[in-house]
């Protein structure tokens, strides 16, 4: 199926990707995952910088959002009171409550309230995704498939329920944050669309010898190279890309960028996460991947087609795994930080802890430091790491010391680990239905991106200039 494992519950690929919005140049610290600051910014009463002001989880923004002492302007679904047509694309209509709908959703998921400068500055492209989106439901149209319904309740009750919460307490969070949730479902919709209609196509016709054997010769040429994981942010004029870099550096989460503002045909198909090597990739991203390390990401990068702004996730030597692909072998705590604390002495004495914490460098001193302050020291292996170990692992890696993240599940403490082992196995072809699958994806995002710019080259959009000056009024 296509992507069907990347696309299994749609939105929930923007929080599990590692690293997002760590970006090459220089970035507010918040957004990169330094290590947390000795002073633990009580004075403040804000959570340390770390990782996990980023999203891992399905839903992390939406477990915080009760924490946000106020909403998002314009509270009420979309925060106008008037409904107007911004734009339509061949006779269907966006209108400036989607528009609105959609920079919250923005704000939303990479968990920042929200700034109406900034969402000045988002609406260009934000109109132009809602139009692409509208391109792309009505090539689905062309192949003759339908979103059903159920399909768009059965993603939003996963993620409801992945995350402890009903779907009415799911729309109660959105309307805390003034955002429609039908706006939500259409914009769910154009994201699985890829999804919804691969698999019809690859259904009808099967994969004939000659493509498996082409997807295997492609995957082995892949297995020997230098190869690396990325995620692409595309645009056709550096304003805009240079725009969203700033979004990025502001702590925008990359792929739910991506996801909206990338002008790619195939910005709805799965996380957008690929394995490239040289030769796959323009020269002058191979030049700048080359001296990027996992997590990072590049600044506005020139080419032949446009511009690019592209993020690292892993990289693997030939024939080796990457290091997402690896085993790691660490000891692990968790590090109450935030409660119990009644006076200023007392938080001195727990950042002094921390502090001797992150300097241990042996499992022997690990363990002595953990039982000597009635911590529970366990040993664990991380096979294939998620996002949020895999960054714990990264740091513990570079620093060659003990390692701290904010928890995902409790905001009172953090994961501490120092890394012990690590396996890198050798890299494997995958398997003949996983090749099965890359040449049904390859042979469909041909098909959609042809008749895509098709449709796209004879579309009548028609933008209402002065209805989008009213937007913001």
């Amino acid at each position: 199926m296509f992507a069907v494992d990347l696309v299994l519950r749609c939105f929930s690929f923007v929080f599990l990707s590692i690293a997002v919005g760590c970006c090459w140049a220089k970035i507010d610290p918040r957004t990169v995952g330094t290590p947390v600051d000795e002073t633990f910014a009580y004075k403040t009463k804000r959570q340390p910088k770390s990782m996990a002001d980023r999203d891992y989880d399905v839903l992390a923004a939406l477990n915080r959002i009760d924490t946000m002492k106020s909403k998002a302007a314009g509270a009420g679904h979309s925060g106008a009171s008037e409904v107007f047509t911004v734009s339509s694309v061949n006779g269907d209509d966006i209108t400036n409550v989607d528009v609105l709908n959609t920079i919250k959703l923005l704000f939303f998921f990479s968990g920042k309230q929200y700034d109406k400068s900034v969402a000045k500055m988002m609406l260009p492209s934000v109109l132009q995704s809602l139009e692409d989106d509208k391109l792309r439901q009505q090539c689905a149209d062309m192949f003759g498939v339908a979103i059903p319904a159920k399909d768009i309740d059965d993603r939003v009750a996963d993620m409801a329920r992945d995350n402890g919460m009903s779907v009415t307490e799911l729309n109660r969070k959105f309307d805390e944050f003034g955002i429609s949730m039908n706006v939500f479902r259409e914009s769910i919709k154009s994201r699985i669309i890829f999804q919804i209609v691969a698999r019809s196509y690859a259904d009808d016709r099967k994969i004939s010898k000659e493509e498996l054997e082409e997807a295997r010769n492609d995957e082995l040429a892949l297995l020997s190279s230098r190869r690396y994981r990325i995620a692409e942010i595309f645009r056709e004029d550096a304003k805009s890309a240079n725009e969203i870099l700033q979004l990025l550096k502001n702590g925008f989460n990359f792929q739910i960028l991506s996801e909206n503002f990338s002008q790619k045909v195939y910005s709805g198909q799965g996380n957008g996460f690929r394995w490239a090597k040289a030769g796959t990739v323009e020269p002058e991203v191979l030049n700048i991947l080359q001296r990027m390390s996992p997590g990072e990401c590049s600044p506005v990068i020139k080419t032949k087609a446009g511009y690019k702004i592209v993020l690292l996730l892993d990289k693997a030597e030939p024939g080796k795994a990457g290091s997402s692909e690896a085993s790691y072998k660490v000891l692990k705590c968790r590090f109450q930080y935030r409660s119990n604390f009644f006076t200023q002495q007392d938080a001195e004495k727990t950042n002094e802890r921390l502090t001797k914490l992150l300097e241990i460098d042996t499992a022997e001193k690990f363990r002595e430091f953990c039982n000597a302050n009635s911590l529970e020291c366990e040993k664990a292996v991380l096979y294939q790491p998620n996002g949020y170990d895999m960054e714990l692992v990264n740091r513990a890696r570079a620093s060659g010391k003990a390692a701290a993240l904010q928890a995902l599940d409790d905001e009172e403490c953090l994961n501490v680990i120092l890394l012990v082992d690590e396996s890198v196995p050798n890299a494997k072809l995958p398997s003949d239905e996983r090749l099965r699958e890359i040449a049904s994806e390859k042979r469909m995002e041909k098909s959609f991106v042809r008749n895509f710019r098709r449709l796209k080259s004879s579309a009548h959009i028609d933008v209402k200039k002065k209805n989008v000056e009213r937007i913001f009024r």
